[in-house]
Formats: structure tokens, C-alpha cells, sequence
């Protein structure tokens, strides 16, 4: 089978695209499946959203001028695709790991407007296609009720993790000589992803104790403004923001030699990043909230409600003070990574393709 998978998004981690990561992941796990596919991404350098938005609208005005006759299948996703004629391609499927209908609930000005703008050419493309594909049921439900998509149009393909070359990635990472209890997050520095609240829960543990450590990684639209928070807080010197990190093997060694992963994030149509810690050996602590507990349980973290400082930072707390459970959660949490890989996403992917057509 030629599978042919396409989105507007380059293949630059420092625009922050999940749909970018799951794409990239299923052409690995269906490598592995000893099935061909093609990844069709643009070439846009963007700083700013309205600049990244008119360069993927105009990316999916030229992609109507290719041929895509040599694929068996074709996978759009979120809003790419939106202009094409599916008349004239193979059977058109579309991944939507956005909800960009959603997510503007979280955004204002003319960054909220954007998004509108682009939720409804998204709709365009989910109405076009042979079917949906959604990486949780929280993403089915919101597909259904904000884009008034069928629910027999919309099939649910949990998304996976590289477990094997993370290990490798692990193994080769180096000890770094630290005294102290680290907490890592990892994210895109959006308002929804939640640090701002991490920096406030840090705040109520670090005043019980100097023996611990905040390391964020991840660039974006809060950078500066969560810089200025912790300044604002008075725990500057005990929090790093790592900006973006590009090199997986410095990533690895930055998961290797923390304690615990925390990502209060408000909303997540799935929560790849949850996968990578728990392959890590981390246990998690995150918001009750969206698709999260769909991929955080209770035997390898610990959920609080969305926006309680109070308990988020009374679950960092008790991490730290109990290593032992910890220790439980993190080697359930790796388990359940190991099964979750991106072969097993690739292989329901193949599945579901055959019994729609």
C-alpha cells in the first residue's frame, strides 16, 4: 500500500504541531509495517501566527495544481486538504489532532479570530472525506458537536511514542551531577498549556523547601511572558526555560535526570508529550481535563482539577516526598508506553483505511 499523508505544518518542532509529530510517526510505524508512504509538508518559515496562517492557506492553494494519482490513500489533516477536489484523488481520509474550534475558546483578539476562521475550513475538510480520524473520544465528541460531523464518519486511532529509539536515546544520555529534585514540562508556551499555573503550584512547594527544580522546555507565544511571571513570583533562580530543544538526544538527557513530569495543560486532544515521559520512567501530574485522562491514569499519575494551585501543587508535593509511589506510577506509566507505540497506531491506521473502503 502508498499511503500519502499531507499537512501545511514544516517539519520544525519549533512551530509546535502535534499533527506534525503524528504524522511523522505513523510513516514510521507503517515503515515498520513494510507499507510505503509519502509525507507532504510545506517549506514555510513563519514568526508570527497570521504570517504561519497565509502561508499554509496559500500552501493548500498550490497543492490543488499537484497530481497524487500514485497513492492508494490519502490522509489530509485538520484543515489541509480543504481546497482539493476529491474527485480526482485516491480515497480521502483526514486526521484531525487540532480542534482549532476549541482551542479558540483559550485564545482572544485576533488570535481567536484566526482560528475561527481556520475552524471553519477544517469543517470543509471533515465533510469531504471518506472519514475522520481522531486520537481520543474527547476529539470524537467535539468533531461531532462542533463541526456536525456524523459520529459513523469519525473513528478513534490512538496515537504512540518511538519506544525503542527513545530507549536507545535514554541509554546514551548523560548523568548530570544535581543535588536537587527536578520537575520537568514540556510544551509549546501557549495560555491553554497551563505553566503559568506550574510556575504558581512551584512557588507553594519551593517554600517549603530550595532542594528542588523547575526545567521548561519549549519556545513559543508565553515565553516571555512566563520568564516574567517567575521573576514576578520571586523563583526565577530555581526555574530554567530551556526555550525550544530541537536535538532529541539533549531532550532525553533532560527527561533522563528529572524526577517527575508536569504538564497542567488545559486542553489536549491526545497529549503525545504524556507518552514521552512515561517512556521516560517519569511519573505524571497533570489537569483532570479534555483528552488527558485518556492517556494519564491513575496508575501512572496523578490528576487535579483544572486551575486548583492548591492541589497541583499538593500532588508535585507528594511526588517528591514519596519516591517509592513514584516509583509505582513510573514503571506502570512505561509499560503502558511500551505497548503504545507507533506501529500499533500505524496498524489500527491500516485497519480502519480497509474496513472503509
Amino acid at each position: 500500500m502508498n499511503f500519502a499523508f499531507l499537512t501545511s505544518y514544516p517539519l520544525d518542532v519549533r512551530i509546535g504541531s502535534g499533527v506534525i509529530r503524528t504524522l511523522v510517526g505513523w510513516q514510521l510505524g507503517l515503515q515498520k509495517l513494510k507499507q510505503h508512504s509519502t509525507l507532504i509538508v510545506s517549506q514555510i518559515k513563519a514568526t508570527t501566527l497570521l504570517s504561519l496562517t497565509n502561508q499554509r492557506l496559500q500552501f493548500n492553494r498550490c497543492i490543488t495544481k499537484m497530481d497524487f494519482g500514485l497513492y492508494d490513500y490519502f490522509i489530509g489533516s485538520d484543515f489541509d486538504g480543504y481546497r482539493l477536489d476529491v474527485g480526482k484523488l485516491p480515497p480521502y481520509f483526514v486526521f484531525n489532532g487540532a480542534l482549532l474550534a476549541d482551542i479558540a475558546r483559550f485564545e482572544e483578539g485576533r488570535t481567536a479570530k484566526i482560528l475561527k476562521h481556520l475552524a471553519r475550513r477544517e469543517q470543509q475538510n471533515m465533510q469531504k472525506a471518506i472519514a475522520v480520524f481522531v486520537p481520543s473520544l474527547f476529539s470524537a465528541d467535539k468533531v461531532s458537536s462542533l463541526y456536525h460531523i456524523p459520529e459513523n464518519k469519525i473513528h478513534l486511532i490512538p496515537l504512540g511514542n518511538d519506544y525503542t529509539e527513545w530507549q536507545q536515546l535514554l541509554s546514551q544520555a548523560g548523568i548530570m551531577t544535581n543535588s536537587k529534585k527536578i520537575i520537568l514540562s514540556v510544551a509549546r508556551q501557549y495560555p491553554r498549556k497551563g505553566i503559568a499555573d506550574l510556575l504558581k503550584a512551584f512557588t507553594l512547594i519551593r517554600k517549603k523547601s530550595d532542594l528542588y527544580l523547575l526545567w521548561i522546555v519549549g519556545g513559543g507565544p508565553q515565553l516571555e511572558a512566563n520568564r516574567r511571571l517567575a521573576e514576578k513570583l520571586g523563583i526565577a533562580s530555581s526555574v530554567r526555560f530551556y526555550g525550544d530543544v530541537t536535538d532529541r538526544q539533549n531532550l532525553a538527557r533532560l527527561y533522563k535526570n528529572s524526577d517527575l513530569f508536569c504538564l497542567p495543560s488545559y486542553h489536549e486532544t491526545f497529549g503525545l508529550v504524556f507518552l514521552e515521559a512515561m517512556a521516560s520512567g517519569l511519573p505524571i501530574v497533570a489537569y483532570r481535563t479534555t483528552a488527558v485522562p485518556e492517556v494519564v491514569s491513575e496508575d501512572t499519575g496523578i490528576l487535579v482539577t483544572a486551575a486548583a494551585i492548591h492541589q497541583l501543587a499538593e500532588a508535585l508535593q507528594f511526588l517528591l516526598d514519596n519516591p517509592s509511589q513514584s516509583q509505582k506510577l513510573a514503571a506502570t506509566g512505561k509499560i503502558k508506553a511500551k505497548k503504545m507505540t507507533w506501529q500499533a497506531s500505524a496498524n489500527q491506521l491500516i485497519y480502519t483505511l480497509l474496513n472503509k473502503i
